[in-house]
């Protein structure tokens, strides 16, 4: 029994990636392995994302028919077609001082709290 493996190669668009190939990966992880749920979808191996495809005709290919483990999978088994991680990983900064992961979440945490000044009708 031979296995045809389809796989679309297109550029991602993640800077830190150096436009490096990607994998289709159809209904990744997040997604749904339910027909008619989710459209394909693209895995890029470097910066572990998913991305929509530019092409429009891909928007109409449903992701359930590849499942959402095709590239974990396709790696498993070639090992040799995944990708090194990129050696430059961004750090976000604000005025060059490295923002702490927490402070999204304070963030949310503090907006969430904050009464806005309800003013008196006279």
């Amino acid at each position: 029994m031979a296995v045809i493996i389809f796989v679309f190669v297109v550029h991602t668009p993640a800077s830190q990636c150096n436009k490096s190939e990607l994998f289709s990966s159809f209904s990744t992880s997040g997604l749904s392995d339910i027909p008619g749920e989710a459209m394909v979808k693209l895995y890029c191996p470097k910066c572990m994302d998913v991305y929509t495809p530019k092409s429009s005709k891909h928007h109409h290919t449903d992701g359930a028919y590849f499942g959402t483990g095709f590239p974990h999978m396709l790696y498993m088994v070639h090992p040799e077609y995944r990708p090194k991680r990129p050696a430059n990983q961004f750090v976000p900064r604000l005025y060059g001082f490295k923002i702490h992961p927490m402070a999204y979440q304070l963030q949310l945490q503090a907006a969430s709290s904050f009464k806005s000044p309800v003013k008196s009708t006279r």
